[in-house]
């Protein structure tokens, strides 16, 4: 059986709404390495409709041509 993981940006309080207006004073260079290694390790990503929507062309030019196909 396979796991679920959940990548998420949650501040200390516990807040994981708009994540865009406080997590660019903190998002640094360690920040994308560890963001990264997580999507890398992982070999299925599940996304809602408006973050699928943000990253949509991102994600399309990074899969591998193989991959496209699938759905």
């Amino acid at each position: 059986m396979r796991k679920i993981v959940a990548g998420m940006f949650t501040t200390l309080d516990g807040v994981v709404e708009a994540p865009e207006k406080w997590n660019p004073p903190y998002y640094n260079q360690e920040m994308t390495e560890e963001v990264q290694a997580q999507m890398a390790a992982s070999d299925t990503h599940l996304y809602g409709r408006r973050s699928y929507e943000l990253f949509r062309s991102v994600l399309r030019a990074r899969r591998p041509a193989t991959s496209r196909t699938r759905r």
